[in-house]
């Protein structure tokens, strides 16, 4: 017969527990913090999945881009090259989205790391962390974005808005305006920054966001028809 762990206990009450099943949930748990681990890890290291991360979320126009084809390429490296972040707006399909990965690429060719989420993925990144391990784990990822040498958030404005997302985005954007001589942060919307205070739930976090995103970033107003429908005619 297998010995018994008697130090399981369920609802006040002794559970039977064989060294076997004991060992298997040991092995489940150390795979949950090797998981963890890795997370945090991919966090403070991202030049190790970037890559990966481009291609496997299907961002084929990544391949092709480059700021030397856009008419804005040499003003917007000279930004960059200043460690200035970019605010980019315009109508859907104008290419703001390749101007971003654009300037990712000229990033990752400085051997610099640099991360590109929509907003609305980048909230979903951090719910996650809710209540995940300790208390401390939403901030430390919070922390963690705050802290990327260049953070792209793409679509700001079109994200789920709740007073605990504006708050996140708050603080991630907070952070990084408080480093803004050593951080670059790209944002890109449809709308004019003044705009983005009426997306926010709580008004008052929403001009605070828009203060810093102008504080921190050159604003380049991006004109054009809808490009991905011109390609269908």
């Amino acid at each position: 017969m297998d010995k018994i762990n008697t130090f399981n206990f369920q609802i006040g009450r002794r559970v039977e527990v064989t060294l076997e099943e004991e060992a298997k949930r040991q092995a489940e748990r150390d795979k949950e913090v090797a998981e963890w681990e890795q997370e945090a890890n991919w966090m403070l290291h991202p030049e190790k999945f970037i890559y990966h991360q481009v291609f496997e979320r299907s961002y084929r126009l990544f391949r092709d881009c480059s700021l030397d084809n856009s008419p804005h390429g040499k003003q917007i490296t000279k930004w960059l090259g200043g460690d200035n972040g970019l605010y980019i707006w315009g109508d859907v399909g104008v290419g703001k989205t390749y101007l971003a990965l654009s300037c990712l690429k000229w990033q990752l060719a400085r051997k610099q790391t640099g991360y590109i989420w929509t907003a609305s993925e980048l909230l979903d990144r951090l719910r996650y962390f809710i209540g995940l391990k300790d208390n401390l784990s939403l901030e430390k990822q919070v922390d963690n974005y705050s802290r990327l040498p260049m953070l792209i958030i793409d679509d700001f404005g079109v994200q789920a808005t709740t007073a605990w997302a504006d708050e996140q985005l708050y603080e991630v954007i907070n952070r990084r305006w408080l480093k803004r001589d050593s951080l670059i942060t790209i944002v890109t919307s449809n709308y004019i920054p003044e705009e983005l205070e009426q997306k926010a739930k709580d008004e008052i976090i929403g001009g605070r966001i828009v203060s810093r995103i102008i504080g921190m970033c050159k604003v380049l107003h991006i004109e054009g028809k809808d490009r991905r429908l011109a390609k269908r005619t």
